[in-house]
């Protein structure tokens, strides 16, 4: 394996500790979480969702977004939510733990995990604090970024998911399936809404948040552009016989059958 990773210091991890709990205790019953695995359109679904609870204001930038929209066991979570009487929409990368999530109304996007894989090593290399310098094959079997981590993510929350929304549907078909999300996390807006809240969010304006944005990407390196691609179908050019065998061994493993 050709990359390495920080300690995990003690002090991290009691900080982090102390947030989760705190996040826990702020939780209310009303409150909608959103489940995400890294680069499965969480920035796409929460900027989107920004701007519809925001109104016909200017799109925002990155940081603007991150402190608006709570992540759980982070600081934004004990910002007063802007958007009251509407139920407070959190965010996670977490796998679901009976220790840290009470139930909850569950959103849940799912991406193919090969492509998820794509996204993920652009990124990775990108990341100083992740400090990965291996190729795409070391990432796709890696313990804490690879395929496997996004089954048990998946698994971990597909049984208390109100609703799954798969990327794929968000580019084919964004009305629909965004109206969807709106629908699920009780957020009102009709067509012409959605589509001017989804132009708010489109690529080319999240490159543009990117740049107006001063705190969100301070441990990337110079040039990192977070909303690369966000195409479907990539995954063809960087798994070879080998990698696709283990995918398969995989969706066999956890009944995964969203993708071919």
């Amino acid at each position: 394996m050709q990359h390495r990773r920080k300690l995990i210091r003690p002090a991290y991890v009691l900080e982090k500790a102390a947030l989760y709990g705190r996040s826990r205790l702020t939780m209310d019953r009303d409150d909608v979480l959103m489940a995400f695995y890294p680069k499965t359109g969480s920035t796409w679904v929460r900027f989107f969702l920004y701007n519809m609870l925001s109104g016909g204001g200017p799109a925002p930038s990155f940081d603007e977004v991150n402190a608006a929209m709570p992540e759980y066991g982070n600081p934004s979570m004990f910002t007063p939510w802007a958007f009251s009487p509407r139920p407070r929409l959190v965010k996670t990368h977490l796998p679901h733990s009976p220790l840290l999530f009470a139930p909850h109304p569950t959103l849940l996007t799912v991406r193919d995990p090969r492509d998820i894989v794509v996204s993920l090593f652009h990124y990775a290399r990108a990341k100083r604090t992740l400090e990965f310098e291996g190729g795409i094959d070391d990432l796709i079997y890696d313990a804490e970024m690879g395929l496997e981590p996004f089954f048990k993510h998946f698994a971990s929350w597909r049984p208390r998911a109100g609703l799954v929304v798969r990327y794929e549907d968000l580019k084919s078909n964004p009305i629909e399936a965004f109206g969807g999300i709106c629908d699920f996390c009780g957020v009102e807006g009709d067509a012409a809404a959605i589509e001017a809240a989804l132009e708010k969010s489109s690529m080319r304006q999240m490159r543009q948040a990117q740049k107006e944005s001063t705190e969100s990407f301070k441990n990337h390196e110079p040039g990192f552009v977070f909303a690369r691609k966000g195409t479907a179908g990539q995954w063809p050019d960087h798994f070879d016989d080998r990698a696709l065998a283990y995918y398969g061994a995989l969706c066999d493993r956890f009944g995964f059958d969203l993708y071919d």
